[in-house]
């Protein structure tokens, strides 16, 4: 995936603004995509089972921010390794090998 692919991901999964009272954005501090690896046959969590799936281990690091309507403002810093892959409907799908958040 380039990085702009991954960025959309996830500030599309992190930034939902679901809430009216409160208004959510991403800083991306660093996306590093490292070499192509191969599940097994088993499926890893979330990835299709009975076939091997060629994923990306990504690294990246990024400040969910969420503005509140009374002026607050919370900050977290995000540190992870994601798996990304082409799931079944072409679309980039991804899950967490390791989150580390303050």
């Amino acid at each position: 995936p380039s990085e702009a692919e991954i960025k959309s991901r996830i500030e599309k999964d992190t930034a939902r603004n679901e809430y009216p009272t409160r208004k959510e954005s991403v800083e991306f501090h660093g996306v590093k995509v490292l070499p192509p690896e191969q599940s097994d046959d088993l499926g890893m969590e979330g990835m299709p089972a009975g076939k091997k799936t060629t994923y990306y281990p990504v690294s990246i690091q990024y400040t969910y921010v969420a503005n509140y309507s009374d002026g607050s403002v919370k900050r977290t810093e995000w540190d992870g390794l994601y798996r990304f892959w082409r799931g079944l409907d072409g679309q980039w799908a991804y899950n967490s090998i390791k989150e580390t958040y303050k």
